[in-house]
């Protein structure tokens, strides 16, 4: 097994509808020849995030996700972010997006997929001053890192039309 097939194969969930591996294949498409040798944690969540973005924009679309136009990805992956730098945006776009194509249980896997990426930690010790976390209370979600590396690897690769 190639590592693009065992990082395609992670997202690969029997309860998904079939536009989902589709999105998945994309992604690891899109993502592979950036990739490190070795394929890390960060990698794998990267692809499951711009998975979700795809499968949500082609199917709102009534498209493919191989249809959906690098500029909207992009476009997407670089919205507004709160106060901490977390891509609120997406992160809604990606959620309002699910529950338009009925995955409305929080059980289903793409909208667990979802909650795990969104997930932030609390800083080890809150009793630190915030001007000394830069007024951060919490890590930074997988979310965040995913939508700034897919963006900046995205941005930089994309020509007019489709990625």
């Amino acid at each position: 097994m190639t590592d693009t097939d065992a990082v395609v194969g992670e997202y690969l969930y029997r309860e998904a509808p079939p536009e989902w591996e589709d999105a998945v294949r994309h992604a690891a498409a899109l993502l592979s020849s950036h990739w490190p040798k070795t394929p890390s944690r960060g990698v794998a969540d990267a692809v499951g995030t711009v998975a979700l973005l795809l499968y949500v924009l082609a199917r709102s679309a009534g498209t493919t996700p191989a249809e959906v136009p690098a500029e909207r990805l992009v476009d997407e992956l670089d919205g507004p972010a709160d106060i901490e730098g977390e891509p609120y945006a997406l992160r809604e776009a990606l959620h309002q997006g699910l529950v338009e194509q009925g995955h409305t249980e929080r059980t289903h896997p793409l909208r667990q997929l979802l909650a795990r990426l969104s997930q932030r930690e609390p800083l080890p010790q809150p009793d630190i001053p915030l001007d000394l976390t830069g007024g951060l209370t919490r890590w930074p979600s997988t979310l965040s890192d995913t939508a700034r590396w897919t963006h900046a690897v995205l941005d930089g690769a994309r020509q007019p039309g489709t990625v």
